[in-house]
């Protein structure tokens, strides 16, 4: 009958991993404990014989070969189809190295594994390949530096491996593949009192079954672990089933960065820290502004309550011993010290607490002006008991939000420094040398502003000061607005008591309105000067922007005047294509369109509007006389052609002898004056009011010489008999020029086509 020890292994065995290829009957324990070298175990190599003696075919086998100083196993020793029967086997306390590749190729059943407590160096990566049953390995106390990837099999493997154990070496690294997926089974793993630096996830990796209710353990008590890594890339993706002691390490520094790397970049909330289960009591922590981010994670939460359990201080000295949960309390107690870029002889912190990075220079006693680096983030400067006498500028003004230079020997702060510090709400500038205030300053409430100690000057032009007090006084105290003081004639005064009358600030206002009705005197006279020198191009504006048409009025221009058909008359070449189409592009739809509040001008166009039954010269002397103006547009063809001079003379005439109308003369493109000898037309050209198809004040010179009033609807045109005065006129015409009266009259005189 076999022994209870017997039966209990049996059972034990047996049911560890169900489905196991291996069929399990009875145990048999194999001591050779301390046996090797006596007669009946004189060599490694009787194992085999051992064992064929001892048990029979159908019986598992617990092989001890414990306490027998073995410095090496060959692969020969275990080259025995017996040891398939074999399901544990003990080897510690021995003096093994090493672990060759294949040594263990018969053990298939094979399901515990003890090398603890020999010397261990290296271990085949396929030395525990073919374990494929093994349930638990044990590698405790040996002189194991490294575990490398493969040393557990690969994750295309569904092994059976349930504990692990290689605590109480001298691991320092290990492989990213040696915890894998395939290790479903898994269910504790031992790295504890080892060299291990660095956590990285790899309590992560393995696809724990869901069927398994126990959550995995991973012991890593007792190392060098000082911060956390990721160079396996792992994300968390879900809830793992795992719970990992790191105590006892050299955990000091406590970042929300260091877990951001597990969550894709992102911030992890307190709730995602607490599904990581890590246990990381009894370390080193140095409480500083690290911790400030998880106090207030754990502010509001059902995690407040259990906050005594979670850390405890190490440093700095004045909270060595105490709890996390003291700083719920106090977490402005919760600083960092900052040496990167901080000014010498000064002191940098960062005080999440308070939403700032703390510079305080004070009372060094050294600088002359603001430091050139300090470190990023929201600033609060303190340069107090120095020697600034100015305040430039420097690039991270605009990161200040609290300034203190008092006690200084400022003479001056200017609107220009203020408009570079955007983010200030709070300025102490006490006991400085200013004797006054930026304008800038009002943008700040009085009680973000300390300026007390200075030796301010009351005059006029700060009693500003005095009202910008007042308007931010609701909380202030009376003491504290006694508190500004001013100098005036030698005695001392509170701003809040100066007013325009206790300094008798009349007088300025005086100068001052003497001042404006001066600078409007001097702007009256250029004005003056610029209306005499450019009187034209003056009324031209005043009609255009006031509809004002001083002193050049024509009579004709008046309602009741019937007589007048035509608002305006077009002479020009007609002869002229280039011209005709200008008139008919853009002269004509300037004058007859309507447009907003432009007038409507009615214009008699000769090549449109004549009739060529009848004499061309009765037509033009007829319409001109029904017409308020008359505007020639002269060009170099203009000037060469008799016809055109005849009738730009007699409309000029006409003008002139009945004060009934305007010759308005208007220049088509380049003319060479020189080369215009006649009367009237050469003065006409060279004078101020001869208009210029290239002068961009065209249209408004235009208009300012047409009829205020034009004729929208003109009564319709009556062929009348022509004057004695006209007649003679007529003749004339026909005299100068040479053109017979039987031509004018003949109605195939002009050749040109009406545009």
């Amino acid at each position: 009958m076999a022994s209870p020890r017997i039966v209990f292994l049996s059972f034990s065995l047996s049911s560890c991993v169900s489905g196991s290829p291996c069929p399990s009957g009875t145990a048999r324990e194999v001591s050779l404990n301390r046996r090797l070298g006596s007669l009946e175990f004189p060599n490694l190599f009787v194992i085999g014989t051992i064992l064929s003696n001892r048990t029979n075919p159908y019986e598992d086998v617990y092989l001890d070969l414990s306490e027998n100083n073995i410095t090496d196993l060959s692969f020969q020793i275990f080259n025995n189809t017996i040891f398939q029967r074999v399901i544990s086997m003990n080897l510690s306390e021995n003096n093994l190295t090493k672990i060759s590749e294949g040594l263990f190729n018969q053990f298939k059943c094979l399901k515990i594994l003890n090398l603890a407590d020999n010397q261990l160096k290296l271990i085949s990566n396929d030395g525990f390949n073919e374990l494929g049953s093994l349930v638990e390995l044990i590698l405790r106390n040996n002189d194991l530096t490294n575990l490398t990837s493969g040393i557990l099999g690969s994750s295309k493997e569904n092994s059976n491996l349930r504990r692990f154990d290689a605590s109480r070496n001298r691991i320092s690294f290990i492989g990213n593949n040696v915890f894998h997926k395939g290790l479903v089974f898994l269910k504790e793993v031992d790295l504890s009192y080892n060299n291990l630096e660095v956590f990285e996830p790899w309590p992560y990796i393995p696809m724990i079954s869901d069927s398994l209710k126990e959550q995995m353990f991973f012991n890593l008590q007792f190392n060098q672990i000082s911060r956390f890594s990721n160079t396996i890339g792992w994300t968390m993706t879900k809830e793992p089933n795992v719970m990992i002691n790191i105590t006892h390490n050299r955990l000091r520094y406590f970042r929300k960065e260091h877990f951001s790397q597990y969550f894709a970049g992102r911030i992890p909330t307190i709730f995602e820290l607490d599904i990581m289960r890590l246990i990381v009591r009894d370390n080193p922590w140095f409480c500083d502004c690290g911790f400030y981010y998880l106090l207030m994670e754990i502010t509001n939460t059902f995690y407040y309550f259990m906050a005594g359990s979670f850390m405890t201080c190490d440093d700095p000295s004045e909270f060595k011993g105490f709890n996390f949960s003291y700083f719920f309390d106090h977490p402005d107690q919760l600083i960092c010290n900052i040496t990167e870029k901080c000014p010498a002889d000064c002191k940098c912190q960062d005080r999440p607490h308070d939403g700032y990075i703390l510079v305080d220079c004070s009372r060094s006693g050294e600088y002359t002006d603001l430091p050139q680096t300090v470190p990023s983030g929201p600033l609060f400067l303190q340069m107090s008991h120095n020697k600034i006498s100015s305040l430039s500028h420097r690039d991270y003004l605009q990161n200040i939000t609290r300034l203190d230079v008092s006690s200084n020997n400022i003479l001056l702060l200017k609107n220009s420094f203020l408009e570079k510090v955007p983010r200030l709400e709070h300025i102490d500038i006490r006991n400085n040398s200013l004797k006054t205030l930026p304008p800038k300053i009002q943008t700040f409430r009085v009680s973000s502003v300390m300026f007390s100690g200075n030796p301010l000057v009351c005059s006029c032009d700060t009693i500003w000061i005095n009202d910008w007090i007042r308007r931010n006084s609701e909380n202030m105290s009376f003491d504290s607005m006694s508190h500004h003081l001013c100098y005036h004639n030698g005695r001392h005064l509170r701003l809040v008591d100066v007013t325009w009358n206790s300094l008798v600030c009349y007088r300025d206002i005086a100068i001052i309105v003497s001042v404006v009705l001066g600078v409007l005197l001097i702007i009256l006279i250029i004005c003056t000067v610029v209306c005499c020198k450019r009187k034209y191009e003056c009324k031209v504006l005043m009609y255009d922007f006031f509809r004002v048409h001083p002193f050049d009025q024509e009579p004709c221009d008046n309602a009741d005047d019937t007589m007048k058909q035509y608002d305006l008359y077009l002479s020009l070449d007609r002869e002229n294509e280039d011209i005709r189409l200008w008139v008919k592009d853009k002269l004509l739809k300037q004058l007859e369109k309507q447009k907003k509040s432009r007038p409507v001008y009615k214009v008699y166009y000769p090549c449109r509007q004549d009739d060529f039954g009848d004499s061309i010269a009765d037509q033009m002397v007829e319409n001109i006389n029904k017409s308020r103006r008359v505007l020639a547009i002269v060009n170099s063809s203009y000037v060469k052609n008799g016809w055109s001079i005849e009738e730009f003379d007699f409309a000029h005439r006409l003008m002139e002898e009945t004060k009934s109308g305007r010759l308005i003369v208007l220049q088509h493109g380049d003319l060479d004056l020189s080369t215009v000898t006649q009367e009237p037309l050469k003065t006409y050209l060279s004078g101020r009011q001869c208009l210029n198809v290239s002068d961009r004040w065209l249209w408004r010179k235009l208009r300012y010489e047409l009829p205020q009033r034009p004729r929208t609807n003109p009564t319709s045109a009556s062929r009348e008999s022509l004057t004695g005065g006209f007649s003679s006129i007529h003749a004339s015409m026909s005299e100068s020029s040479g053109i017979s009266e039987n031509q004018m009259y003949n109605p195939d005189f002009v050749t040109t086509g009406v545009v």
